[in-house]
C-alpha cells in the first residue's frame, strides 16, 4: 500500500490506544506514511476485502485483476465454474502474469520467459526446460493462490489470512441489510456495470468516513438538494441550517467496523412513489411485489435505491444504486471505484432510467461525487497544521442508545459510524504492534 515513509512516527511515541480515543483520533493517522504500512498489514492482510462480484465473470475463463493491500491478484473462473484469487505474479523472477483489467483466457502466459499457467493457478508448462536439473519439479511453481475465497449473495471476498473469522463472520449483521438491498432486484441479484474511477489527492479513510456521514450533506451538496423536490415531486424544501432530529432517520453501528445510514423514515415514502412513476418503475414495482410480497418490497425498494447507505469494513460501501470500492493507493491518495447497479430481471427502460441517476449524482460531471473529492483534498490540505492535533468524532455521543438488537444508534447527522469504524480499526492495528 505504499511506500513505507522514513523519520519518525506518532507509533513512536504513543500507541494506537492513545491516538484513537473514544470521541477522536489524531491526525496523524491520515498522514503518516508508517501508519498506512501497519494498516495493509494489521487491516487488509488480516481480514476480508471485498475483491469482485460474481456477474464481473459471467462465464468459465472470464478473470479480472485488483489489488489486495498494494498486492496484484487475478480474480478468475475455470472451465468448472469454480472461483480462484491468485497472486498476479509469475513464481520464476516475479513479473505480473496479466495486465488486462478484464477478459476471458484459459491460461496465462509470463511475458518475460514465457511460463504458462492455467487460470486455477496450476503451471503447464516452462519454455526451454532442459535448463533445470533433474529435481526441478514445475509443479512447485503455480501461482500461489490467496489463503482463503468465499462469496456472500454474488459478492466475492478474498483474505490473505490462512486462519480468522468466516465470512460470515465477518459481515454479521450487516448481512441483514446486504440482504434486503439485493432484493430490490426483481431475481434477487445484482449485476455490475462498467465503473467509473477517479484518484483523490486524500487518505482512504476520509471516503470511509464520508460515505456513511449523513452531517454532511445539507452543506457540500447544498445545490443537488435544491434540485431535490423537483426530482422527487416533493413539496419540502431544503434547510441547510437545520439540525437533524432523530425523527429524521439513523446511523447504525452494524459491529465489526460495519455501519449505515438508515433514511428509511425520511426518505422511504418519497423514494417508493418517486421509483413507481420512474420509466418502466411500475413494471418493476409489479414484479418486485409478485416475488416478495408487498411490504418486503417496499423494503427492499427503499434499503435499495436510496434510502440506506451501507457500509463494510474496511472499504466497500453499498449507496444508492452503486457498489463503491476504496483502494487505498498511498497516505495521501486514494483510488474509488464506482460500480452503477444493475437490477437483474428489470424493465429495461428502468435500467437506462437507474444508469442516468448514477451518472447525475456520481459522475464525473455530477452533482455529488465531484463536491465530495474536493473536500477530501482540504480535509488533507488541513491535516497537515501540526498545531491542531485531533480529529473530531463526538458529534451525538450524548444521544446515542441501544436499539432492540443492542446495536448503536444515533440520528442520522450523528458520528456513530465513524466512531465505529474507528473502533474496529484500533482493535485491529492493537493485534499487530
Amino acid at each position: 500500500m505504499g511506500a513505507a515513509g522514513s523519520g519518525s512516527s506518532a507509533l513512536d511515541d504513543r500507541p494506537p490506544s492513545e491516538l484513537v480515543l473514544d470521541d477522536r483520533v489524531h491526525r496523524s493517522l491520515y498522514t503518516d506514511p508508517r501508519v498506512f504500512e501497519l494498516e495493509a498489514q494489521a487491516i487488509f492482510e488480516r481480514t476480508w476485502v471485498y475483491v469482485g462480484h460474481e456477474s464481473e465473470l459471467p462465464h468459465p475463463g472470464d478473470y479480472k485483476t485488483a489489488e489486495i493491500a498494494n498486492q496484484p491478484i487475478i480474480v478468475s473462473r475455470d472451465e468448472l465454474g469454480e472461483l480462484h484469487v491468485l497472486y498476479n505474479r509469475c513464481p520464476h523472477r516475479g513479473t505480473t502474469v496479466c495486465e488486462e483489467e478484464r477478459g476471458t483466457a484459459n491460461f496465462f502466459r509470463c511475458p518475460y520467459h514465457g511460463w504458462t499457467f492455467k487460470n486455477t493457478g496450476k503451471i503447464t508448462g516452462v519454455t526451454l526446460p532442459d535448463g533445470y536439473p533433474d529435481g526441478f519439479d514445475i509443479n512447485d511453481y503455480g501461482l500461489s493462490p490467496v489463503a482463503r475465497v468465499d462469496m456472500y449473495r454474488g459478492l466475492i471476498f478474498a483474505s490473505l489470512a490462512p486462519e480468522g473469522p468466516s465470512l460470515d463472520e465477518h459481515l454479521g449483521r450487516a448481512r441483514e441489510y446486504i440482504d434486503l438491498k439485493l432484493d430490490a432486484a426483481p431475481e434477487g441479484r445484482y449485476e455490475l456495470r462498467s465503473p467509473s474511477r477517479c484518484y483523490v489527492g486524500g487518505n482512504w479513510k476520509l471516503q470511509m468516513e464520508n460515505s456513511v456521514d449523513g452531517y454532511h450533506g445539507t452543506f457540500v451538496h447544498q445545490s443537488f438538494l435544491n434540485l431535490q423536490p423537483r426530482n422527487l415531486g416533493s413539496n419540502q424544501g431544503v434547510d441547510v441550517g437545520r439540525d437533524y432530529g432523530a425523527e429524521q432517520g439513523l446511523s447504525v453501528d452494524l459491529g465489526g467496523g460495519h455501519s449505515m445510514l438508515d433514511n428509511r423514515s425520511r426518505l422511504g415514502t418519497i423514494v417508493t412513489e418517486f421509483t413507481k412513476n420512474r420509466p418502466g418503475g411500475a413494471q418493476y414495482w409489479e414484479m418486485l411485489v409478485a416475488r416478495l410480497g408487498p411490504e418486503r418490497a417496499q423494503a427492499a425498494v427503499e434499503a435499495g435505491t436510496d434510502a440506506i447507505n451501507l457500509e463494510i469494513f474496511p472499504n466497500l460501501v453499498l449507496i444508492a444504486n452503486q457498489v463503491r470500492l476504496v483502494r487505498p493507493c498511498a497516505v495521501d491518495r486514494t483510488e474509488i471505484e464506482l460500480y452503477p447497479l444493475g437490477f437483474a430481471g428489470a424493465p429495461p427502460e428502468f435500467e437506462k432510467d437507474q444508469l442516468r441517476v448514477h451518472e447525475m449524482r456520481y459522475g464525473s460531471a455530477g452533482f455529488v461525487g465531484p463536491d465530495d473529492l474536493e473536500v477530501f483534498r482540504r480535509v488533507q490540505r488541513g491535516l497537515q497544521a501540526k498545531a491542531v492535533e485531533w480529529v473530531l468524532f463526538e458529534r451525538g455521543m450524548h444521544r446515542t442508545e441501544k436499539d432492540h438488537h443492542g446495536a448503536l444508534v444515533a440520528c442520522s447527522a450523528d458520528e456513530v459510524p465513524q466512531r465505529a469504524f474507528w473502533r474496529e480499526w484500533k482493535r485491529l492495528v492493537e493485534l499487530c504492534v
